[in-house]
């Protein structure tokens, strides 16, 4: 996103804003988008749908309001947009996506140094199927 917001001449923005519990590095842009199932440390977490973001995140913590220009319309929606997957039954909507809602499926410890193990992926179709 702040490279993109950077061709755009925009300043970046803090991870903060999305208001994460994990944040995970040395994966590939948006691999989250083909998660159904993961592990961090000793817990197990579903996928329950991908985060439709609001204009909350628009809003600098720090400065108590909201950005000069939307970012989220101008730059974010132009390649996170998507309609409603059937992968999450129902729940997931349409709107700019960013990020995942996991729900713990055990309890247990994360470790900061613990990497993600993908359990379950999201399958493709071969073209031509429904």
């Amino acid at each position: 996103l702040n490279r993109r917001l950077e061709e755009h001449s925009l300043p970046p923005v803090q991870m903060s804003r999305f208001r994460p519990n994990f944040v995970l590095s040395g994966l590939p842009a948006h691999a989250e988008d083909e998660w159904l199932e993961i592990r961090l440390g000793e817990v197990a977490l579903c996928v329950e749908r991908p985060c439709t973001r609001c204009s909350t995140v628009l809003v600098d913590q720090e400065a108590g309001r909201s950005d000069d220009v939307n970012w989220l319309s101008k730059v974010l929606a132009k390649y996170r947009l998507s309609g409603p997957d059937k992968n999450y039954g129902g729940f997931d909507l349409q709107g700019t996506k960013f990020g995942i809602y996991c729900t713990p499926l055990n309890s247990g410890v994360v470790h900061e140094t613990d990497e993600v193990v993908v359990v379950r992926r999201k399958t493709k179709r071969p073209r031509g199927s429904r």
